[in-house]
């Protein structure tokens, strides 16, 4: 009888505790989300799609937002929308991916079309299967400490090196399916090490 009742007891306090702690997460939750704004942009608002697929704050201050209609710049007041069918420099319609490199420069990803880079001293280079990449549709994008940039694509990874040329980094080959991977995501990490995340069943590698 006194193990039931004590079992009993261990019971109603967990369940307290429970209570008690959720209840303290809501009113530090609602205080932290009660001390910002929210506000929704949409084509209504000059977005030229609702389909989001990236988006960055530059070292410039604008909001660059990656959407499948091309790639967007934000003031705070205006979409500008920059894609093949309003600026002949460009050859991208979509940007699925956007990274801003240690140099300032712009990396964009396309879909089906490449890299694009917008340099800092305003030139653009492009890149694509025909100048070495593994595919045009562009899944990923990291800088490693040395200043390499690493694009992830739907069928494997290259770099493209502070001087704009293209290689095959040491270690890919050596992956279980060489260089034969849908890249999800790279990251750098503090050590140098670059984390590749596949949709493959093989998971996540680091070299």
């Amino acid at each position: 009888m006194a193990l039931l009742r004590n079992k009993r007891i261990i019971f109603l306090i967990t369940i307290f505790n429970l209570v008690i702690n959720g209840f303290v997460s809501d009113i530090y939750s609602n205080e932290f989300i009660s001390n910002f704004g929210s506000r929704i942009w949409t084509t209504s608002e000059g977005l030229p799609g609702n389909t989001i697929t990236d988006i960055l704050q530059s070292s410039d201050g604008y909001l660059m937002i990656g959407t499948y209609e091309g790639l967007v710049r934000f003031d705070g007041l205006k979409f500008t929308t920059i894609n093949k069918a309003n600026d002949s420099l460009v050859n991208f319609t979509s940007a699925r991916t956007i990274f801003e490199d240690s140099r300032k420069n712009l990396w964009v990803g396309g879909n089906d079309e490449g890299v694009t880079v917008f340099c800092k001293d305003s030139t653009i280079k492009q890149f694509d299967v025909d100048s070495g990449l593994p595919n045009n549709s562009i899944r990923a994008i990291c800088e490693d400490l040395n200043g390499n940039i690493w694009i992830g694509t739907s069928s494997g990874i290259a770099c493209i090196s502070p001087d704009y040329e293209i290689f095959i980094p040491e270690g890919v080959m050596l992956l279980p399916k060489e260089n034969h991977y849908l890249i999800t995501y790279l990251y750098c990490d503090t050590f140098g090490k670059i984390w590749i995340s596949t949709s493959d069943e093989d998971g996540t590698f680091f070299l």
